[in-house]
């Protein structure tokens, strides 16, 4: 068994954050989507810990300040980015870079696939086969669309977001014949494509690999 750790940015990632100190002697790696910095010092980063990896869809994505951009890659942190229209800043600061799968990459307007669905493919690709995943909250009207910061002008995207994990991730895993499991560790998810559990489940989970 290989398991890993995703953080996404909805808001029941509070619930990680309530939590994160049974997260203190559990050895499994993580990965940060979309560098959100708030999410990494809320969480982990309470705890010293650093990711294994971050996703970084494009500069204007990414939530993280180059002063922590600099610390992460000096503690190992791989940064993941995709192929497709990626010649951003960071890119360049960084030749070193590791790819996310180029097959579940783009946003062409038939075949869009979200941050989530691109690093699932990606550690699927690189032998991890159990997930958990938190702040997987989905777009729920009237809600915050993300963690401790409402982006209601992004509320289209997490609409679309949301039907298309629920619509297209199972088909994709079959796809690549993932045969291993993937939580979403928030319990009032409206992502359903994945077995939702609570995070105090999930650390029960973890505390037996």
């Amino acid at each position: 068994m290989k398991p890993i750790i995703i953080l996404c940015a909805g808001p029941s990632i509070k619930d990680l954050s309530s939590n994160i100190e049974s997260f203190r002697n559990i050895n499994v790696p993580y990965l940060l989507i979309n560098g959100y910095e708030k999410v990494y010092k809320d969480t982990f980063g309470s705890i010293n810990k650093y990711p294994l990896y971050v996703s970084v869809y494009a500069d204007k994505h990414s939530r993280m300040s180059m002063k922590t951009e600099k610390d992460f890659i000096s503690h190992g942190t791989k940064l993941l980015t995709p192929k497709v229209s990626y010649n951003t800043k960071i890119r360049e600061r960084n030749p070193e870079y590791t790819l996310l799968d180029p097959d579940y990459d783009g946003d062409k307007p038939l075949n869009h696939t979200n941050s989530l669905i691109k690093v699932v493919v990606y550690l699927a690709s690189v032998g991890y086969d159990t997930m958990f995943v938190y702040g997987c909250d989905g777009h729920k009207e009237n809600e915050w669309t993300h963690y401790e910061e409402n982006k209601s002008n992004d509320v289209c995207n997490r609409i679309r977001d949301t039907k298309d994990i629920n619509n297209r991730m199972q088909g994709i895993l079959e796809e690549i014949e993932f045969k291993g499991k993937i939580y979403n560790c928030c319990p009032a998810s409206v992502q359903t494509c994945f077995p939702i559990i609570t995070v105090e489940k999930s650390i029960e989970i973890l505390n037996e690999l």
